[in-house]
């Protein structure tokens, strides 16, 4: 390589380095902050039955469901709510537990129909622009209100029958009823 070369290759490097020291001086760095990390909670499989169904526990009650279905719960400032999914996702029972102050309550309501279901007296009605949503009340002696509500009374035989042999395993700790 002659002397001509030399200097052009020396010069492209020289200005190779200066333009990437501009370069990297004119781009700001960021400094590098901590982030907190948390280990994910697994939550513990469920309790089984005798039968192999699983329990969703709440506070004041506890009800069995098949291992197809899906259980969820979700804490809101008035009480717990429990969300059952099945295998057919319009299988979807939600049960509501929340503590109610005296003279607060819909379990006294007459609009309701007195009914029993897993051996709780219950009021029941129907909801919904369909009045496709079964849903049961129960409130007891220590002013507990638990609501069960599924949307399946447009569903087939088979789904109706499933969701009743949930719902018939229904439990609470407490199972005086509310005077009305």
């Amino acid at each position: 390589m002659g002397y001509y070369h030399r200097w052009v290759v020396f010069a492209m490097l020289a200005c190779l380095t200066a333009c990437t020291n501009q370069a990297t001086a004119a781009i700001p760095t960021a400094t590098p902050i901590t982030v907190a990390t948390s280990t994910p909670v697994v939550s513990p499989t469920p309790p089984k039955t005798a039968n192999g169904w699983y329990l969703a526990v709440g506070l004041h009650f506890q009800i069995a469901y098949p291992p197809s279905w899906r259980s969820a719960s979700t804490e809101n400032s008035e009480g717990f709510t429990y969300t059952l999914t099945g295998p057919d996702s319009s299988q979807i029972l939600s049960v509501a537990e929340q503590a109610q102050a005296a003279g607060e309550t819909n379990y006294c309501n007459p609009a309701f129909t007195s009914v029993t279901l897993a051996g709780l007296p219950m009021r029941y009605a129907t909801e919904g622009d369909t009045h496709d949503i079964r849903t049961w009340i129960f409130e007891n002696a220590q002013s507990t209100l638990f609501s069960l509500s599924i949307p399946d009374l447009l569903a087939d035989a088979t789904v109706l029958a499933e969701d009743n042999q949930v719902l018939s395993t229904f439990q609470v700790d407490n199972a005086t009823p509310l005077s009305c």
